[in-house]
């Protein structure tokens, strides 16, 4: 059984980790972008699907907007990766993504998850703000598409002219969709 199954209705949205179940043992990322963690339940399937993934960073203000966890920490990302035996790096910017980005800017990523700020001005921000970062042949994920609380579908297809990108798909569940943009290049 795959982790995420068995979770209670409302703990999570299918489509996001079916969505990086069939991505990510292709695409095998070395290092991965997460923005927005939650409770950790993307990271460990991206990890758990990659095999051996190099670095994980994750951007999370921690708080409660945006269905956040509300810790106010990453002590329990923590404890997770620990769970998982994952001795790699990990790098956390712990405060909101339009704040921590610049410390990471000169570093690029295989995989970059967008499912932070869920406004269109802040799910655009960080859409175009870690784009340049994303590899030639990286992915973009994007969530929360068809969301009730915040429908990000036009800010995604929006991007999807703007970047261009060489393949894009959706999934879509009852509760959220996600999209994903694959960038230009070889991988």
């Amino acid at each position: 059984m795959k982790f995420w199954q068995g979770r209670q209705e409302g703990q999570f949205h299918p489509s996001l980790y079916q969505c990086l179940e069939e991505i990510v043992p292709e695409l095998k990322p070395k290092h991965y972008l997460e923005i927005g963690s939650h409770e950790g339940l993307s990271l460990r399937t991206v990890i758990e699907a990659a095999g051996t993934i190099e670095s994980v960073t994750i951007c999370d203000p921690w708080g409660t907007a945006y269905g956040g966890s509300g810790r106010g920490n990453h002590h329990h990302i923590d404890e997770m990766l620990n769970s998982i035996d994952y001795t790699r790096l990990r790098r956390y910017l712990d405060g909101k993504s339009c704040d921590m980005l610049s410390q990471i800017a000169d570093l690029t990523f295989d995989l970059i998850l967008v499912d932070g700020d869920h406004s269109d001005e802040g799910a655009l921000w960080d859409a175009r703000t870690t784009w340049p970062m994303l590899n030639p042949g990286g992915i973009l994920v994007f969530d929360d598409l068809w969301h009730p609380a915040h429908t990000l579908e036009p800010v995604y297809r929006k991007l999807i002219k703007e970047f261009e990108p060489v393949a894009t798909k959706t999934w879509r569940d009852s509760a959220a969709g996600v999209g994903i943009m694959r960038k230009n290049g070889l991988h």
